[in-house]
């Protein structure tokens, strides 16, 4: 646990080092790590549970926990989309950062999401905005208006129809593009 914490830079902090620690020498090895591994596998249905069943009260977010995946560090965020559930992802291997918001009405939460990213992914499917209380979709000044509060580099457009125009300085995503980070 101490080499993934270490080598693994955030896969697992100091404080999970210190908790297996404890397990081993207090449970004994194959205890110790028998207990972490039910923790693990509680923790995660647990918060399957919750993310299925929905048990939350009105607009909460859903408090997810980044994740390593191929070496990537992925961060989840919750993001409102009419009543279904839906996810933003930030993605970073510590030196490039991408946001990527998926379908979503406009939040603070987009902000918080592209915070100082290389690259946000924005949706602007929508010509203009809709009605406050049929919210799923940005139109592209909302997704300008959340990339200006993020500080982020860069701003893709994503999920928008070819039909519909945005400003010359606004960067529409098409078929087979390649960023360079």
């Amino acid at each position: 646990m101490f080499v993934l914490a270490i080598v693994g830079r955030g896969a697992m902090g100091m404080g999970d080092v210190k908790v297996g620690c404890f397990a081993g020498c207090a449970l004994g090895l194959t205890n110790g790590f028998l207990s972490l591994l039910f923790g693990f596998a509680a923790g995660g249905l647990f918060a399957l549970v919750v993310l299925v069943l929905r048990l939350r009260h009105g607009k909460d977010v859903v408090p997810l926990t980044p994740f390593i995946a191929g070496g990537f560090e992925v961060t989840p965020m919750e993001l409102p989309h009419y009543q279904e559930l839906t996810f933003g992802l930030r993605v970073t291997n510590g030196k490039a950062t991408v946001a990527y918001s998926g379908d979503t009405a406009p939040t603070p939460r987009l902000a918080e999401l592209a915070r100082d990213a290389d690259v946000f992914l924005c949706e602007a499917t929508l010509a203009q905005s809709e009605p406050p209380e049929e919210r799923g979709h940005l139109s592209a000044d909302e997704a300008v208006e959340a990339f200006e509060a993020s500080g982020a580099r860069r701003l893709v457009v994503i999920h928008r129809p070819d039909e519909l125009p945005l400003d010359p300085g606004v960067e529409r995503a098409r078929d087979w593009l390649e960023l360079e980070l």
